[in-house]
């Protein structure tokens, strides 16, 4: 069993439990933090870097799967 795999699903599903307890609002409307016209420039590109950088994350790690 590789409990190294356990413990990075373990830690992803805290950090989900965390997400929902602090931002409830996240997982009940997601349109609300998405760049759109109703935010300002400076939230937009901010909004859009950090999706890029979480993606890029994510692709690194399931990659190592």
């Amino acid at each position: 069993m590789d409990y190294y795999r356990i413990f990075k699903i373990g830690l992803l599903v805290f950090g989900i439990l965390l997400l929902r307890q602090w931002m409830p609002e996240l997982f009940q409307n997601v349109s609300g933090i998405l760049p759109s016209s109703r935010h300002n420039p400076q939230y937009n590109l901010f909004a859009w870097i950090m999706i890029f950088i979480a993606t890029a994350g994510l692709i690194r790690l399931l990659n190592r799967f």
